[in-house]
């Protein structure tokens, strides 16, 4: 078994505004050689394999509250 770290950071299209997160990905396999673990590694990062992003868009969730409202 091993655990690749990553730092996530989420960006808000519409204003730029960002969110990061340090988030864990564990991989169960503990026959696979470490060149094998970077390549998992490799693959999650660059969206080949979606199973990071599915992962974490599963678990996120919108939540909005209006902060103020302005009248001219």
């Amino acid at each position: 078994m091993a655990t690749i770290y990553f730092d996530i950071e989420i960006v808000n299209e519409h204003n730029g505004h960002t969110m990061d997160f340090e988030y864990e990905y564990e991989v169960m396999d503990s026959d696979l050689t470490e060149d094998e673990i970077r390549d998992i590694a490799r693959d999650l990062e660059t969206s080949v394999d979606p199973d990071l992003y599915d992962t974490i868009l599963n678990s996120l969730s919108i939540i909005p509250r209006v902060s103020y409202i302005e009248m001219d």
